[in-house]
């Protein structure tokens, strides 16, 4: 899915003050996602050391969350680290 922005933006209404206070807000969420999708790609790699059916189930579902929290991540922030 892909967007992209007319060449001409209307301003956005309100106040700047809030409007700052908002985007901080997700800034601040988006680098929340970030640290938890580097903490489940950490714990895969953990994982890479041992063998159960648990294990591979756990891997399976933290790459598939980590996968989608990326996603969020990108939406909002156009720079994602993730």
């Amino acid at each position: 899915m892909s967007s992209t922005l007319p060449p001409s933006v209307a301003p956005i209404p309100g106040s700047p003050t809030t409007i700052r206070a908002k985007a901080a807000r997700f800034a601040a969420t988006a680098d929340a996602i970030h640290d938890a999708v580097a903490g489940l790609r950490a714990a895969i790699a953990d994982t890479k050391q041992h063998e159960s059916d648990a294990l591979e189930q756990l891997t399976e579902n933290a790459r598939k969350v980590s996968d989608r929290l990326t996603r969020c991540c990108r939406r909002s922030r156009s720079r994602c680290r993730c």
